[in-house]
């Protein structure tokens, strides 16, 4: 199952420099983080509840929605690292 193309970080740079959320941008940022974390779930199948990766996602996610917390430049690399890793599997 393919669900696209790299996450872009382009704008990281522009929304850190100008201190302006663009809500739209990071929405869909993560709804990608959060459709690698129920491919990753179904890749694993029977995972484990502390599961690294699954966790590393989810936490993502929660922040986003808890507090609005963007991304930094390595946790963009990690989600394009794992983006490649589970979007070819299975």
């Amino acid at each position: 199952m393919d669900y696209g193309g790299d996450m872009k970080s382009s704008r990281l740079v522009d929304v850190l420099d100008d201190t302006v959320l663009d809500i739209e941008f990071w929405n869909n940022v993560f709804e990608k983080i959060n459709k690698l974390c129920l491919r990753m779930k179904s890749v694993k199948g029977n995972y484990d509840i502390d599961d690294p990766e699954i966790r590393w996602c989810e936490d993502r996610v929660e922040y986003w929605l808890s507090e609005d917390r963007i991304l930094d430049k390595n946790e963009m690399l990690t989600a394009n690292m794992y983006w490649k890793k589970y979007s070819v599997a299975g």
